[in-house]
This record gives C-alpha cells, sequence and structure tokens, in this order.
C-alpha cells in the first residue's frame, strides 16, 4: 500500500477511537442525555463529583461526567438552576419555576427533595444563590427576589428589580469577597436597566436598608 494511503488510513482509525474519550482541541458529548442542560457545576471537595439539572430533572456524576444517574425526575417543569453551598459540600440547592420551587440535598446529591418554605405565590423560579457561610440564600422569581438568612428556613421579600409581569431575573451573584453585595441581570425589565446590584452593610443583612445602582457593562 503506498505510504500516502497508509498514513491516511491510521489518520481516520485514531480519529475514530476518539469518541470513547474526547477528541483533541474538539468537543464531545457526554450526557447527561434527554435534553436541554440548564447548568453543570462540579464539587470543589471532591472534583469528580459534577451535579448537572436539565430537562430531565437533576443528575448526579460520580466519575467527572463518564457516567450519570438521573436523582430526581419529578418536577413539574425542568429545574433552570443549581448551587452548592460553599460551606457544606453535601448540601446542593436546585430551582424550578412551579411551587415550590426550591428544592435541597443534603446529602451530597443521592437524593432531593422539595423546601416547601418560599410563599406559596412564588412562581417562575429561575436563580438560586448561596452566601460563603452557606446561611444566606438568594431565590430569583420572575423579577422578584426572596432570601433567607437561615438555610432556607424563613424567608422575605425584597424590593423587585422590576415590577413588569414578563420580567426575569436570569443570572444571580453573591459578591464573593463582599457578602452584601448581590449582582443580577435580568431581561424584559421596563422600568430599569437590565444588570443591577443590591447593597447592604454588612453587619445586618436582613435589616440594613437597601441601594441599588445600575452596573456598567466590563469593557
Amino acid at each position: 500500500m503506498p505510504i500516502r494511503r497508509l498514513i491516511i488510513a491510521m489518520m481516520f482509525l485514531l480519529g475514530a477511537t476518539t469518541d470513547g474519550w474526547g477528541a483533541i482541541n474538539d468537543w464531545t458529548a457526554i450526557g447527561p442525555s434527554g435534553g436541554t442542560v440548564n447548568k453543570i457545576v462540579y464539587n470543589k471537595t471532591t472534583p469528580s463529583t459534577v451535579y448537572a439539572v436539565a430537562t430531565g430533572g437533576f443528575y448526579r456524576s460520580q466519575d467527572g461526567g463518564v457516567s450519570w444517574q438521573l436523582i430526581k425526575s419529578d418536577f413539574l417543569n425542568a429545574p433552570q438552576d443549581l448551587a452548592i453551598d460553599p460551606s457544606d459540600a453535601t448540601r446542593i440547592y436546585a430551582v424550578a419555576s412551579d411551587y415550590p420551587c426550591l428544592y435541597v440535598s443534603t446529602d451530597g446529591g443521592a437524593s432531593m427533595s422539595a423546601m416547601t418554605t418560599l410563599p406559596t405565590a412564588v412562581a417562575n423560579g429561575w436563580q438560586v444563590a448561596v452566601s460563603q457561610n452557606g446561611a444566606t440564600l438568594y431565590v430569583a422569581a420572575g423579577g422578584r427576589i426572596f432570601y433567607s438568612v437561615d438555610r432556607a428556613k424563613t424567608w422575605q421579600e425584597r424590593t423587585a428589580v422590576s415590577t413588569y409581569p414578563a420580567a426575569l431575573v436570569f443570572k444571580l451573584l453573591i459578591d464573593s469577597h463582599r457578602r452584601e453585595h448581590l449582582v443580577c441581570i435580568g431581561k424584559n425589565i421596563r422600568d430599569r436597566r437590565g444588570d443591577f446590584r443590591d447593597s447592604r452593610r454588612r453587619d445586618d443583612l436582613a435589616d440594613a436598608r437597601e441601594r441599588k445602582s445600575v452596573h456598567q457593562p466590563v469593557q
């Protein structure tokens, strides 16, 4: 066989073998299968453990994403967001659009159950954020923001980002260095721009006065 044909044949065979473990400088699908994956996070304590929320529900992988286990699938609509408690890696939160909206796992993702502590009128849950000490949680539902300072046992509502019915906060972040800063990004915000910061005094997060300011886009 001419050397040129031999080289081409070898390249073809090598390329065909990459599907099982991932190609160099390329992307390889590893799951979970069954629809859109909305969020994926890994456990910093055990990086081989990965969690995902997708159309099918809440998934866990214990081998770095090589295989996935469907842990919870009975959501009315697909969960949209996922967060690990930075102070306790066995505690994972997921949020879905329909009440009770918030779900928690306290066993490292082996199981997940609903938390029914949010007000029953809360709908369109979309984002969840957890402070570095794990005590403070925020949940965004439409243009509304709810927060808890006791690991989701009780909740209070802050000033809404927008009162427009179609408003949606689709990104929610707590500043890792200054936990009194909450940053959110939204769409269909007709009465404001779409990027906000909520600031409170560090020593009294629950009761301090609230101040909102618009963030300029990073250049």
